[in-house]
């Protein structure tokens, strides 16, 4: 888990500066304004698919910030389906567009402490194998 948590953190953060730069490109009409919801789904998409990870991954056993992420996302997701027969899913789906930003930065952090915790945690040496940014191995060799 500590290999997909760092790559899962740096994908979040290149996705989130893509997702700015086009909306910056859409708010400066360089690019048209039709891709202006494409960051949603990518950021979005790729956090879903991360949060699916840590489930399989770790079990049940999070923190308190995932936890308070896994039920706001719950909550948007019962709002959302109880929103979708009434004229309300207009008024979700916008609010949608505000919050949406906003849960994926507390995500990111999320994600960003949790890798943090890797990292003080004791290092992978399985098979006495020196790991990516784990070099001790190699000095105690010499």
């Amino acid at each position: 888990m500590k290999a997909f948590a760092r790559l899962d953190v740096a994908i979040q953060v290149i996705l989130i500066i893509i997702g700015i730069s086009i909306g910056l490109a859409v708010a400066s009409n360089s690019i048209q304004s039709d891709y202006m919801f494409v960051p949603y789904f990518l950021v979005g998409g790729w956090q879903i698919f991360s949060v699916i990870v840590h489930l399989v991954g770790e079990g049940f056993r999070f923190g308190t910030m995932r936890k308070i992420y896994l039920v706001t996302l719950l909550l948007v997701l019962v709002i959302l389906i109880i929103s979708v027969p009434t004229e309300a899913i207009i008024y979700s789906l916008m609010g949608l567009l505000f919050f949406s930003p906003l849960m994926a930065i507390f995500y990111l952090a999320t994600c960003y402490k949790e890798l943090q915790q890797y990292k003080l945690t004791a290092p992978d040496q399985t098979n006495n194998q020196p790991t990516a940014g784990n070099n001790d191995l190699i000095s105690q060799e010499s």
